[in-house]
């Protein structure tokens, strides 16, 4: 059987992993804000809502046309589509809380899924380097 761990480590940024950081909260958040606004606007037009697939397969052209969206790692913007999928099915399902836009005074998160290891007391990410 494979296990999955999660870790939580207190980091200790430079001010250039800082100023990555918040790119990568400021993306992500951008990317959840878009395609919420975007599905909540086809659902006015078609009362039809975005799946998880449209949101994802617009991503390459987003990328094309905000070029700073590829200064962070894709893992993370993926993520950022996969949580507004996740709460928007769990409203459908539930009907309890709509998702939410987020916020730059909220906690700021993101996840990434593959390539990250310790090495030498040190957190190695991906786009951190």
């Amino acid at each position: 059987m494979n296990r999955m761990y999660t870790y939580k480590f207190r980091l200790k940024p430079t001010e250039d992993q800082q100023i990555l950081l918040a790119k990568h909260f400021g993306c992500c958040r951008f990317v959840y804000n878009y395609f919420l606004e975007q599905r909540i606007e086809k659902y006015k037009e078609t009362k039809k809502g975005s799946t998880y697939q449209e949101n994802q397969n617009q991503l390459p052209a987003m990328k094309d046309e905000l070029p700073w969206l590829k200064e962070v790692g894709s893992q993370s913007i993926q993520y950022a589509v996969r949580n507004l999928d996740t709460a928007y099915k769990n409203f459908f399902r539930t009907k309890k809380g709509f998702p939410k836009f987020k916020s730059k005074h909220k906690k700021d998160s993101f996840r990434i899924t593959q390539n990250v290891r310790v090495q030498d007391n040190k957190v190695i990410i991906p786009k951190f380097l």
